[in-house]
């Protein structure tokens, strides 16, 4: 069976879960067969309202995040934040490439939108994996940029206010300062990772007996 015709893992473990939950309502009885069809219509309904009540905050921020770039935002924050890239990713800053699409994509992951952040840090990895000699093999830099994707800081997250406010919260800003301690923390923890990472792969000099370094 070719690549393309595989079954994904995580659609394997929701059909599993499927067919379980039918087979006990089987075994069960009591009317929980009919629970279970009316629990998939209604939460097949409200997917559906929470998608669109996502739809507008969504295009709202990802196109606040393109009239930035129109204003030259995005220009002003790649050179106010080019000295601290340039030391966490110097190949890319050596390349004169990368370093743009690099802010782009956490320029998104800080306002919380992860959807159009994806596009920008597939370019940026893109950038990041040209002209390499082994690019089967990621290198610290591009570890580096999938743990600052994975954990970004993150000022602004539009997708969790949005979901907070769609599910009638009183007070959708109070976690705020959880959320900027836990991702700037997380962050930080990420780029120390990466230095320890970076430093264990580097190529260590072997000493010979006349005292002299090796490699």
């Amino acid at each position: 069976m070719s690549r393309e015709e595989e079954i994904p893992i995580a659609g394997a473990v929701f059909g599993i879960f499927c067919v379980g939950a039918l087979i006990c309502a089987l075994c069960t009885g009591g009317g929980a067969v009919a629970a279970i069809g009316q629990a998939f219509l209604s939460s097949a309904g409200d997917a559906v309202t929470l998608m669109l009540s996502l739809v507008g905050p969504m295009c709202l921020w990802s196109g606040f995040l393109e009239v930035l770039r129109e204003m030259g935002v995005l220009l002003v924050s790649e050179r106010l934040s080019a000295p601290l890239l340039r030391r966490l990713f110097p190949r890319a800053a050596r390349r004169g490439e990368g370093l743009s699409e690099i802010t782009s994509a956490l320029c998104a992951n800080a306002l919380g939108l992860g959807n159009a952040a994806t596009p920008l840090a597939l370019c940026a990895m893109e950038k990041l994996r040209a002209g390499r000699d082994t690019p089967h093999r990621m290198s610290s830099e591009e570890i580096l940029f999938v743990l600052l994707c994975t954990a970004p800081p993150t000022l602004l997250p539009t997708t969790l206010l949005s979901l907070r406010i769609a599910a009638g919260s009183a007070d959708p800003t109070a976690p705020l300062p959880a959320i900027w301690a836990v991702s700037f923390g997380g962050c930080i923890f990420a780029a120390v990772l990466a230095a320890i990472l970076n430093i264990r792969r580097r190529p260590h000099k072997k000493t010979s007996r006349c005292g002299k370094g090796v490699t």
